[in-house]
Order: C-alpha cells, then sequence, then structure tokens
C-alpha cells in the first residue's frame, strides 16, 4: 500500500524541491500537492509525473490563509483517503520583507555577527495584514490554517495502530522576544514571520502531547538560507547573485547558508525516514551545509522557549494549543452557522475575549485572587468559574444550535480584575 504524502506550498521553493527529492528515492509514493494556484501545481504536477512515471501524485487546491478553503480543502482530502502518512506543514509567507540597513551595519562589529548571519535576528521587518476572516494574515498563513488542517484531518492521521507524522517548516528566525502570548497573532509588532515560526514551534511540542497516544507526532524544521520566492522578496535575485562570493565564504563558518531549495530539505527527508515515535519532540531539526557544500543535520533543543524558571513546553505551549483548539472550534461552529467564519457572532464574541482568556493562561500573570483554590475537577476555582465552565456550556450547545442559526450570549464575571 503506498504511502500517502500531502506537502503545503509544493508549488515551489522547497516544497517543490521536497517533491523531487521524495519521489527520487521512492517512486512508490502518493504525493498530493496542497496549493493555492491550481495552474502552478498542475505544471509541476505534469513535470513530476514526467520523471517519475509510475508515481502517483494528486493536487487539492487549499489557501490556507482562507478558512472557507482549508474546511473544503479537508473535505474533499476526507473524501479521496482512508489515511495520510505524512503532512508537510511548509507553505509561508514573509510579505513585504524591509531590511534593517542599521541593524546590519553595527551588527557586523559585533561578536554576534555569525549569529546575526545565521538566523537574522534583528535584521528584517515585514508588514503585515488582515485576512478575510479577520486575522492577521501571517499568522493565519504560517500557523492557524495550518492548525485547523489537521484538525480538520484529524480521522485521517489519529491510527494508534500506525503512526501519522507532522513536519513543520519552522525557521532560525523563531525567537521568544518577538512572541507574546497577549498579542500571539503580533498585530503591534514588526517581525510577525519570527513570532509566527515561534508560534509554530509551540504548537508542535504541545500537539504531541495532545495526539502522541493517537499515533500522531510532530516535529519542526529550518531548512536553513535558501535562495526561494521568500529570500528573493528580502532582496532581488541580481543582489543575491552579488553577493555569492562572500556567502560562499561565510559558509565556512555559518553552516546555515544551504542556499538552494535541495540544500534546504536535507532535514525534511531525513525526517521522512525516521520511527516519527523515536525522535525527540523538544528537538528543532535544521538543514545545514558546510562550506565544501557538503549537506548534513543538526539538532538545536527548544532551550530558548522559557518565561522566567518555566518551561512553556510544560504549561504554556499547552495553554496556546488550547486556545487554538477554541478557536477552530468556534470556527468551525461558525461555518455552520453562518458560512463565513469567524464573522458570525460567536466567533466575534470568542476572538473578544481570547486576550482575556490568554491572560488567564499565562504563567507570567499574577493570580486574579490571592485566596484561589482547586476545585474538585483539579482546576483554579477562579478559571474553571470564569472561563472553563463556560467553555464546557458552549461545546455542549454546539450540537442544538448547528442547525439554526444561533448566538450564544455569556455572561461571567470579570475574567481581569
Amino acid at each position: 500500500m503506498r504511502k500517502v504524502v500531502l506537502i503545503t506550498g509544493a508549488s515551489s521553493g522547497i516544497g517543490l524541491a521536497l517533491c523531487k527529492r521524495l519521489l527520487a528515492e521512492d517512486d512508490e509514493l502518493h504525493l498530493c500537492l496542497a496549493c493555492r494556484n491550481r495552474n502552478k501545481a498542475e505544471a509541476v504536477h505534469a513535470t513530476l509525473l514526467a520523471s517519475h512515471p509510475t508515481a502517483e501524485v494528486t493536487i487539492v487546491q487549499v489557501d490556507v490563509s482562507n478558512l472557507q478553503s482549508v474546511f473544503r480543502a479537508s473535505k474533499e482530502l476526507k473524501q479521496r483517503f482512508q489515511r495520510l502518512d505524512c503532512i508537510y506543514l511548509n507553505a509561508g509567507i514573509m510579505p513585504n520583507p524591509q531590511l534593517n540597513i542599521k541593524a546590519l551595519f553595527f551588527g557586523l562589529f559585533s561578536r554576534k555577527v555569525i549569529h546575526m548571519f545565521s538566523t537574522a535576528e534583528g535584521l528584517l521587518t515585514q508588514g503585515d495584514k488582515i485576512t478575510a476572516d479577520g486575522l492577521q494574515e501571517v499568522f493565519e498563513t504560517n500557523v492557524f490554517g495550518h492548525f485547523i488542517l489537521i484538525r480538520e484531518l484529524e480521522p485521517l492521521l489519529c491510527h494508534s495502530d500506525s503512526p501519522s507524522q507532522l513536519i513543520w517548516t519552522s525557521s532560525r528566525n523563531a525567537r521568544k522576544s518577538n512572541f507574546s502570548l497577549e498579542d500571539f497573532q503580533h498585530s503591534k509588532g514588526k517581525e510577525p514571520y519570527s513570532s509566527s515560526k515561534y508560534a509554530t514551534d509551540l504548537l508542535s511540542v504541545a500537539l504531541n502531547r495532545n495526539f502522541n497516544q493517537q499515533g500522531l507526532y510532530s516535529n519542526v524544521v529550518c531548512p536553513g538560507t535558501a535562495l526561494t520566492n521568500l529570500t528573493y522578496g528580502i532582496l532581488p535575485p541580481f543582489i543575491w547573485t552579488l553577493l555569492m562570493p562572500a556567502i560562499l565564504l561565510l559558509r565556512f563558518f555559518a553552516n546555515a547558508f544551504t542556499l538552494t531549495p535541495y540544500n534546504g530539505t536535507e532535514a525534511l527527508v531525513w525526517l521522512f525516514h525516521q520511527k516519527p515515535e523515536s525522535l525527540n519532540p523538544l528537538i528543532k531539526y535544521l538543514s545545514a551545509t558546510t562550506g565544501f557544500g557538503r549537506n548534513y543535520i543538526m539538532t538545536q533543543k527548544f532551550y530558548s522557549i522559557t518565561v522566567g524558571e518555566h518551561i512553556l513546553s510544560d504549561f504554556s505551549t499547552i495553554k496556546f494549543v488550547e486556545v487554538c483548539f477554541m478557536a477552530q472550534d468556534m470556527a468551525g461552529f461558525g461555518e455552520c452557522l453562518m458560512g463565513s467564519p469567524p464573522h458570525c457572532a460567536c466567533c466575534c464574541f470568542f476572538f473578544g475575549i481570547l486576550r482575556k482568556v490568554i491572560r488567564v493562561f499565562s504563567i507570567a500573570e499574577e493570580p486574579l485572587t490571592r485566596d484561589d483554590k482547586i476545585t474538585a475537577d483539579e482546576l483554579q476555582e477562579v478559571f474553571e468559574t470564569n472561563v472553563f465552565d463556560h467553555f464546557i456550556l458552549y461545546r455542549g450547545c454546539m450540537s442544538k444550535f448547528q442547525s439554526q442559526t444561533a448566538c450564544i450570549h455569556i455572561s461571567a464575571p470579570s475574567l481581569i480584575s
């Protein structure tokens, strides 16, 4: 039986190189190209079949920055397949990137010059905008749209007898300093790409906590700095060509410069051949290239995922993903009611209180009351009374209201005193 592999963003860059490498190693795979632009997807489809005529390659059209598109694609995939062995969550955007010349200049004379070139930390800012779903475009494309896709495809992924794998394309640019639980969409900042990739790392850790027992495993990779449409948005191709001699020299000191999409897929292909249950969920796998052009895999622990003395992977990442679970449920409920998530009253309510709920979740916050206690359900009393019980009530009401237009009105004590 052929393994079924779904790849988002498969029509160019890392996604396209990944398709070619996977089929070159095993043309018995069934590759499903999940692309926004159908014309580009069909061109890639024809190219792949021309070089691998025995392979099975199909297309599903999906735009992960549009929830309706994600719901439609998920429904189509559930009709086509009985299971998915692997999903590469690769599609991503970095809109309107701007190079911070001042930061670059000062970085050249600092002790962190190699680190700066390896991670682009502090060098890039991006513009962002609101999507038709009322979300920040970078967050919805790079994180939330993929998360909804996973949740919708859960029946195809969760099989305890034979594990399935999620492989996220993250980045060395994922920085805790650019991510905030109170502004997880990064609507107030200038580095939404870095924030979204850090959120990706958090989600992967938390998804493992939630789904490992059901046979679903998640890992993150960084393809390094490869010349794709993403990097050509930072500097035009001819500038990269002029810089190439210096970059090739720099690669002796900074192995993040994989340069080609083929080299960038090294870690992604390696992960596919591993047993997912044997991989460490707290490690990011990095594609790396030596100064002599040899590709290899590096690992990086999520040592930076901390708040104070607490490890986010132990608590706050779980709370972050629980917020996304709630958002996913509400978005789905909104689709059932109005056909246009999240513009129904219920979704507006949810996203309105989301920031307050995040503050309840955040371990960095002071307790709401100093007399808080544990309830019989082993939850903090204030949290259970003000938030969790109402969410459970909403979940119980879903089946009753899904067939009719409705709005749930919740009157509760103030979440934040």
